[in-house]
């Protein structure tokens, strides 16, 4: 009797280490996978707008969660009037919902075109913020969170300074 209740809690012992194991393994891939998504998501968005400001002739900051970029105009060939500004084709940038409107504290960063094509670019957004002392340059911040079971998960800030090609 005493040997089979030793065996018995030596591999209740063993059984619940190896519970603790599994259970700490997966909070442990469950904050990893939201920390990859927040700086995912951060990451690609600031790529998207790397594509467009490079292209830019010109960047308005319209608020500091706000961003309007033009382009040069193009002439018939394809290529860029390099000394003329395409007021009509351009493309915003700003803080919003995931039906695409506007909202300061809203969880998403959108990209609108002037014709009205919207699309969410990032998602978990706590923080966005435009900012340009050099009109040859913009700087931008993004800011996400994620959730996770053990708690948020957040890439605290992806700040480039981006150099317009076409200013």
């Amino acid at each position: 009797m005493i040997e089979v209740a030793l065996a018995l809690s030596t591999m209740s012992l063993v059984l619940t280490g190896a519970i603790m194991l599994s259970v700490s393994g997966g909070r442990s891939f469950d904050r990893s996978s939201a920390q990859m998504d927040a700086d995912r998501q951060a990451s690609s968005s600031v790529q998207r707008m790397m594509q467009d400001l490079e292209e830019a002739k010109q960047v308005t900051v319209l608020s500091t969660s706000s961003l309007r970029v033009f382009f040069p105009q193009v002439a018939a060939d394809g290529t860029y009037i390099r000394s003329a500004l395409d007021n009509v084709n351009t493309i915003d940038y700003f803080r919003g919902n995931s039906d695409g409107t506007a909202n300061n504290s809203g969880v998403c960063l959108v990209r609108r075109t002037a014709a009205g094509s919207t699309k969410v670019v990032c998602k978990g957004v706590t923080n966005v913020a435009f900012a340009s002392t050099n009109p040859s340059s913009v700087d931008i911040t993004v800011q996400t969170q994620f959730s996770s079971s053990i708690g948020p998960a957040q890439c605290n800030m992806l700040h480039r300074a981006i150099f317009l090609r076409n200013y």
